[in-house]
């Protein structure tokens, strides 16, 4: 009895350590399977965290090649290239912007310099209608560069919640204000036509902009003299209609869709 006994527990503790190497087998293969499995779930995201890391502002081309996924990773590689793009879109808004201030503050800065250097030979040798003269045409160039800066100033603050506030104001008063500003400019050639009396709900600043840069625009790329119009369309409530006309040859077809789009140009200029 005795020899049976202990011939049972040998066998049971063999039997015991038999499974207890199996299941450290089937722990380290399973850890093994979990390993490789976490490492091919995992791989998608590794490749947006490089996608991430690789992106800079100077290379924004690259993108994730995981849209074909239906599942969640597939959708999250869809947001992120969507907000590559939009990134991508953004910068190069940006190096437009910075290319177009250039471009704008660059010929008034330069033919300021040039008067201001004419401006010192005048008061050493010149007569005085010279001086006068010169000066005048300094102090034009630079108020050309504070409405430029203002326009910048402008289009920066565009997005905020308060840029435009409207207030009640007379149709006939706001364009009266407006033609004072246009003499004031200089601008030659530009017409007025009577309008109703009416009042109107506008953003008196941003909407006055907004006509002196037609106008201006109109006068800038003008060949010859232009007869500019300023008026009233047909109204139909609860709208009123303005609009600048002149009686030049329009603007060329190609640009005509994407005139509105910002730093767009009709054509070159040194304006």
């Amino acid at each position: 009895v005795l020899g049976s006994i202990e011939e049972a527990r040998r066998s049971a503790t063999v039997a015991l350590g038999r499974i207890a190497t199996a299941a450290g087998i089937g722990i380290v293969l399973a850890g093994l399977l979990l390993g490789l499995t976490m490492r091919r779930a995992l791989r998608p995201l590794r490749t947006l965290a490089n996608a991430a890391r690789d992106a800079e502002l100077d290379d924004l081309g690259g993108r994730v090649e995981l849209e074909h996924r239906g599942d969640e990773i597939g959708e999250l590689a869809r947001e992120f290239n969507r907000m590559l793009d939009r990134l991508e879109q953004s910068v190069e808004d940006h190096r437009q912007f910075m290319a177009s201030v250039s471009h704008e503050l660059r010929t008034p800065v330069t033919i300021a310099r040039g008067h201001l250097e004419l401006l010192t030979d005048a008061a050493t040798s010149g007569s005085p209608s010279e001086v006068t003269e010169t000066a005048g045409l300094v102090a034009d160039e630079l108020k050309r560069m504070q409405r430029l800066v203002a326009d910048l100033m402008a289009l920066g603050r565009a997005s905020d919640d308060d840029f435009v506030l409207p207030e009640p104001v007379s149709l006939r008063d706001f364009l009266d204000e407006l033609q004072l500003r246009v003499v004031g400019l200089g601008t030659r050639g530009v017409r007025f036509e009577p309008v109703d009396d009416k009042m109107i709900l506008i953003d008196r600043d941003r909407l006055a902009q907004a006509m002196l840069n037609l106008i201006v625009n109109a006068e800038l790329h003008a060949v010859g003299h232009t007869t500019i119009v300023v008026g009233q369309t047909s109204s139909t409530a609860p709208w009123i209609g303005l609009f600048v006309r002149d009686d030049g040859a329009g603007v060329n077809r190609s640009v005509r869709d994407s005139l509105f789009e910002p730093f767009v140009k009709a054509g070159s200029s040194e304006g």
